[in-house]
This record gives C-alpha cells, sequence and structure tokens, in this order.
C-alpha cells in the first residue's frame, strides 16, 4: 500500500509540475512573458468542431483566441512571429485574430500530446468560413507552437 501512496504521489508531483511548466513565451519587446499550461487554462475558451487537412475526422478543439491574448498583453505590431518546438517559423499578420485564429489546447477534451499536433496549435475556424480554406490560412497554422513574438512584418 505504501508503495502504491508513493507512486500516486509522485505522478501526482510531476503533473502539478508541468502545469506549471512555461508552455508557451511571448516575446513583446523588451517583454518577456511566460505562460505555463495552468496561465493558458484559465483564458476564457472558445471551441471549434471541425476537420482540417492534416486530421482526417471531425474534432473539436478547444482553445483561447489570438484577439485575447493580443489584448491581454497590449500587442501594438502588425505582425507576429510564431515558432514551433523544432524551430520551425512562420509570421502570421495580427489582423487574422479577427478571422478567428485561435490557439488550440485540447482535441476532443484531450491535452494534444507532441506527436498530434501539441501541446499547442494555432488554428482557424476552418469549416465556419470557406474564405479559410485556402493555403495562406493552411500555412498559417502552426502546430507545436512555442514562441510567439512581435515582428516588423
Amino acid at each position: 500500500m505504501r508503495q502504491i501512496t508513493s507512486i500516486v504521489l509522485l505522478l501526482f508531483c510531476s503533473f502539478a509540475l508541468a502545469a506549471d511548466k512555461t508552455i508557451l513565451t511571448l516575446k513583446l519587446g523588451d517583454r518577456v512573458i511566460n505562460l505555463s499550461y495552468q496561465d493558458i487554462l484559465e483564458f476564457t475558451p472558445v471551441e471549434h468542431t471541425m476537420k482540417n487537412v492534416w486530421v482526417n475526422k471531425t474534432v473539436t478543439y478547444t482553445g483561447v483566441k489570438l484577439s485575447t491574448i493580443i489584448q491581454k498583453y497590449n500587442i501594438t505590431s502588425e505582425w507576429l512571429k510564431m515558432t514551433a518546438i523544432n524551430d520551425y517559423s512562420i509570421k502570421v499578420p495580427i489582423i487574422d485574430a479577427k478571422k478567428g485564429a485561435f490557439i488550440a489546447y485540447l482535441a476532443n477534451s484531450k491535452p494534444m500530446k507532441i506527436r498530434d499536433k501539441g501541446p499547442l496549435w494555432i488554428l482557424y475556424p476552418f469549416g465556419e468560413n470557406e474564405e479559410l480554406e485556402i493555403d495562406t490560412y493552411h500555412n498559417r497554422s502552426i502546430w507545436q507552437l512555442k514562441l510567439i513574438e512581435e515582428s516588423g512584418g
């Protein structure tokens, strides 16, 4: 019984530490903001159910609106440089927030694993707006997001 209690305690502590680990960094001029998974969960969530070109089934994604991040941290740049875990990066115009861009952190109510394009994935509400069903927005849907920086364009 002691061994089981120790294992459960170890797993709980590991999860708690992981929840406080930086999952997304914002570099905004001379400000650096490190957000944990718990910090991300504190934003008002948005849900979109969709199929997309990467996942061949209907999935309900839960995330935080990009516009919420922009407003909360007073981001004024016209462009944002998004960088993935593998250091792939792309520049996204801030006006994409008005097109419904969001940072997904759950797929069908489960945290997304790295091998499943997680833990964070910039998505658009594909299927809700035909205008978004083009390569421009598909190319901006960066998965395994780790960094957002203000950029000059």
